[in-house]
């Protein structure tokens, strides 16, 4: 087994771990109006545990893009999917005061339209490979991001101003850095590997390891005393 299979194995191993504590967080949770965000998190391991098994098993074709070079497309799809439910979980975070669940849906949207655009465009450089059009559009994503972060970080700042407790506002500000710092990596690493500085394994098992990590902080963020403390407030 090569290292970079390995590193998936491990990938699916932490996922399903962690569809197993969302689960037990849907089950014990007493707060009606919280539960549903144990069912995002879910859906986000959940999602991401069948794709790595899936190329695990090596289910999915095998694409390649205009250099020749190997392009692992499912992972696209995964990002597409769960992307916006970690910008929705954002969103619910902070609510334990109101009577909805997201105060802002307007924002909402946009931020995840955003997003969506923001990773088909570098679905398109990847497919393009190193050509100038698909410098054009690994750029024209990284603006994208731009935009993405400053409504995630209105979608912070409502929720910091209604929060309940200086513990949920800290939980609400360490999460929203996270996701800048551990967001900003993947284009880090996709950079450096169509700059050829790293090759295709160091490329899967930094993807990996970042999008392992990036998606663990929601799952671990929910199940935190800060925010149980909120859920006997709701």
């Amino acid at each position: 087994m090569d290292k970079a299979k390995f590193v998936k194995v491990l990938a699916a191993f932490i996922f399903g771990i962690c569809v197993v504590m969302d689960l037990a967080g849907m089950i014990f949770q007493v707060s009606a109006k919280k539960r549903p965000l144990n069912s995002f998190a879910l859906f986000i391991n959940l999602v991401s545990f069948m794709i790595y098994v899936s190329t695990i098993l090596d289910y999915f074709p095998l694409m390649y893009d205009f250099d020749g070079n190997p392009v692992q497309i499912q992972f696209y799809v995964q990002w597409m999917n769960t992307t916006p439910i970690m910008i929705l979980i954002l969103a619910c975070l902070g609510t334990s005061m109101q009577d909805v669940l997201v105060q802002d849906w307007g924002v909402v949207v946009n931020a995840i339209l955003w997003d969506e655009t923001m990773l088909v465009l570098g679905l398109v450089q990847t497919m393009l490979g190193s050509s100038i059009i698909g410098w054009v559009c690994c750029a024209c994503s990284g603006c994208c991001m731009v935009v993405v972060f400053r409504r995630i970080h209105q979608i912070s700042n409502a929720s910091v101003n209604n929060a309940a407790t200086t513990y949920e506002i800290a939980s609400l500000r360490g999460i929203e850095w996270f996701t800048y710092m551990l967001w900003s990596l993947f284009p880090c690493v996709h950079v450096l590997y169509f700059l050829r500085r790293i090759d295709l394994v160091q490329y899967e098992i930094m993807r990996t390891f970042v999008d392992v990590v990036a998606k663990a902080v929601y799952t671990v963020a929910l199940l935190t005393g800060n925010f149980c403390i909120l859920d006997t407030v709701a």
